[in-house]
């Protein structure tokens, strides 16, 4: 009998969880993690509060999926910033 080891598949997963966190503040480190630009075309959505999980090595374009859909929001591209609408 051979013992072979194995990778411990309970390993948690690096993750931000948030809870009630102001859209305009997850933004902030959006941009700082993916050194882009992501900005409101009307800033009164920086208010709007994000409930959930986006994992540490998550797509951009999926992150931003994430949050258009849970506040009806479009993404568009204009040169290097990503302006969501």
């Amino acid at each position: 009998y051979k013992f072979i080891p194995t990778k411990n598949l309970l390993t948690r997963k690096e993750e931000y969880n948030f809870t009630d966190k102001p859209l305009g503040e997850l933004i902030n480190l959006i941009n700082k993690k993916y050194h882009t630009k992501v900005c409101f075309e009307n800033k009164k959505n920086r208010d709007n509060l994000f409930t959930g999980t986006i994992r540490k090595d998550e797509e951009l374009a999926k992150v931003l999926r994430k949050i258009s859909i849970s506040f009806g929001l479009n993404t568009r591209q204009e040169k290097d910033t990503i302006i969501l609408y």
